[in-house]
C-alpha cells in the first residue's frame, strides 16, 4: 500500500506544480513494512521537504541568503525556473543593472530607446498559499485500499504459516 500511495502523491505533484523537475517528482519515500514492523512509512524526502514543506503548510518564506529571486522578464528553464548563473550573466552586461526603481528593487535591463525594463526581481520575503495536500493524498489512499490490500496481504500470510505448519509437521 506505501507504493501506491508513493503513486499517489507523485500524481499529485504533477497536478499541482507546473512542469516540476524530475528531482521534485522523486520527492517521495517510502519505508515498506514487514513482520517485525507491520507499518509502511510515506515521507518527502530531507531536500525536497526543505521546499515543499511551506507548499504543504502556507505561509511566507525567508531567503536563506540576501533575496529570493523572482523572474518577471528573465529567460526561464525548461522546468520554469532562473538558470544557475543567470544573474551573474545579466550583471555581467552593460545594459543590465542592480537598481531599486518606484520601490522595485532588482535587476534592470535599459533598451537603446532608453526604456527599462524588469528582468528579477530581488523579494526579501514570498507568501505562499497552501497547495500541496500530501497528507489528504496518503490517508485517501490508505482509506480507498487499506481493506482490499490488507486482505489480500492476510491470505498470503494464513497461507505461508499454514505450509510452514506442514513443513514441520511432516519433518518430526
Amino acid at each position: 500500500m506505501g507504493e501506491d500511495a508513493v503513486d499517489a502523491v507523485e500524481k499529485h505533484i504533477e497536478d499541482v506544480f507546473e512542469r516540476p523537475t524530475p528531482f521534485t517528482k522523486r520527492a517521495v519515500g517510502v519505508r515498506r513494512a514487514s513482520k517485525a514492523r507491520p507499518v509502511a512509512t510515506v515521507y518527502i524526502k530531507r531536500i525536497q521537504a526543505q521546499y515543499l514543506g511551506i507548499q504543504a503548510t502556507g505561509g511566507q518564506r525567508r531567503p536563506r541568503r540576501r533575496f529570493l529571486l523572482d523572474p518577471v522578464g528573465a529567460r526561464l528553464n525548461k522546468a520554469g525556473n532562473i538558470p544557475r548563473k543567470a544573474l551573474d550573466r545579466m550583471l555581467a552586461k552593460p545594459d543590465h543593472f542592480l537598481a531599486t526603481i518606484k520601490g522595485v528593487r532588482g535587476v534592470w535591463r535599459r533598451y537603446k530607446s532608453g526604456r527599462i525594463k524588469l528582468m528579477i526581481a530581488l523579494d526579501e520575503t514570498q507568501t505562499y498559499r497552501k497547495r500541496f495536500y500530501f497528507e489528504r493524498t496518503v490517508e485517501a489512499v490508505v482509506a480507498r485500499k487499506l481493506r482490499r490490500n490488507f486482505g489480500r496481504e492476510m491470505s498470503k500470510a494464513i497461507a505461508q504459516a499454514r505450509r510452514r505448519n506442514i513443513r514441520k509437521l511432516v519433518g518430526s
